[in-house]
């Protein structure tokens, strides 16, 4: 699942990767996200931070992408 910092990225991603279907922009806290997250993981298995559009299948992919359960656990970490 990409996750963006900014709306705008978040946007310009959804319009040039013209993913369509039911994706879309949805601003959330922290918190919210990892209560996502958490409950989620099982499905969501990797999170990609700030993705550029046309990366995903791409090495470059790599450098930003967690395993779900890391991820919550870092953002946790980081809020304490």
């Amino acid at each position: 699942m990409p996750v963006f910092s900014f709306r705008e990225e978040a946007e310009m991603y959804l319009r040039i990767e013209a993913l369509g279907g039911d994706w879309q922009v949805r601003e959330m806290s922290a918190g919210d996200l990892v209560s996502l997250l958490h409950e989620k993981c099982a499905i969501v298995r990797r999170v990609a931070l700030d993705l550029l559009p046309g990366t995903w299948a791409d090495e470059v992919a790599e450098l930003v992408v967690l395993d779900c359960e890391r991820f919550v656990s870092r953002v946790v970490r980081g809020r304490a």
